[in-house]
C-alpha cells in the first residue's frame, strides 16, 4: 500500500472520528451509533469493564446522554495507524465537560481507541476501549527523619 493510499484511508477515518465527537457534543446517539458495527461484531471495553453487547451499551448510552443538558468534548491529540486497506487503529486523548439536568458541570478527560474496519456498509467501529483516569490523591508532605 502506498503512502498516498495510507494517507487517504487515515483521512477517511479521521473524518468519521470527527463525526463521532460532533455526535457526542450534539448528544445525538443516532449519529454516534451509525458509526458502530451492528450486533455481535462490536467489542467494547469501558474503564476496564467488558461491555456485554452493543445493544446493552446503546441502551445505557441513550439513557445517559438524554439526561444531560449539555456536553462539550474536544480531542487533545490523536494517533492513527493504517494496518491494512480495511483496518485502522485510531487513538485519541480527549477532554471535556458534561452538564447534568440539575446544571452541575463535571470536567473530565480520558483516552479512547477504536478499531475501524471497512465493512460492506462502510467504515465501522468494531472494537473500542475507553478510559478515564482516576484522580490521584494529593501528595503528602515529606516527613523528616528522627534519630
Amino acid at each position: 500500500m502506498s503512502a498516498a493510499e495510507q494517507a487517504a484511508i487515515a483521512d477517511s477515518v479521521t473524518n468519521l472520528a470527527d463525526s463521532l465527537f460532533a455526535g457526542l457534543n450534539a448528544r445525538s446517539m443516532d449519529r454516534v451509533y451509525a458509526l458502530y458495527a451492528s450486533g455481535d461484531a462490536l467489542i467494547s471495553v469501558d474503564n476496564g469493564r467488558l461491555v456485554a453487547s452493543r445493544d446493552s451499551m446503546e441502551r445505557a448510552d441513550r439513557a445517559f446522554w438524554a439526561s444531560l443538558k449539555a456536553a462539550q468534548f474536544t480531542e487533545d491529540g490523536r494517533k492513527i495507524q493504517v494496518l491494512a486497506r480495511n483496518v485502522v487503529v485510531y487513538s485519541d486523548a480527549w477532554r471535556g465537560s458534561m452538564t447534568d439536568s440539575s446544571g452541575k458541570v463535571t470536567q473530565m478527560q480520558g483516552a479512547w481507541t477504536g478499531v475501524w474496519q471497512r465493512l460492506p456498509e462502510g467504515w465501522k467501529i468494531v472494537t473500542q476501549h475507553g478510559s478515564m483516569p482516576v484522580p490521584m490523591p494529593a501528595p503528602q508532605p515529606a516527613r523528616g527523619r528522627r534519630g
